[in-house]
């Protein structure tokens, strides 16, 4: 949320860089939320997660550059992992962090990333 996100920003070290992209709210207001995601084929989760062209410039938010950690929360992570992978955007040692992760669906980021740890719902990435 934006408020986490100030909430960060206000104590964060002057070496660490933020940046939030939020999600487009028009779009989100079209589903509801509290189905099982995992009951839902893969077309159904792809539709209700969002797809690249929905989502370009939330997915292409970052610039290019590399980030010891990046953290994927809201939608199209799936999206948004290829990206990252493409485009080299985690430096040497770099740190991908998904949010939601125990979502069956999201398991195809391993083609790219290799999860290391995992707490909650909160899954720690190398990249492959």
């Amino acid at each position: 949320s934006t408020t986490y996100y100030d909430e960060l920003k206000s104590k964060k070290p002057k070496n660490v860089n933020l940046i939030l992209r939020t999600r487009d709210l028009e779009y989100d207001s079209f589903y509801k939320y509290g189905d099982d995601w995992n009951k839902l084929s893969m077309k159904q989760f792809l539709e209700k997660d969002g797809n690249y062209e929905t989502f370009s410039s939330y997915i292409q938010a970052p610039p290019d550059n590399e980030y010891d950690a990046i953290l994927i929360d809201g939608r199209s992570r799936i999206y948004c992992a290829r990206h990252i992978y493409d485009h080299n955007l985690l430096a040497d040692g770099g740190r991908m962090l998904v949010h939601d992760y125990d979502r069956k669906w999201y398991h195809s980021i391993e083609i790219w990333f290799e999860p290391i740890y995992s707490v909650d719902r909160l899954t720690l990435f190398r990249k492959r």
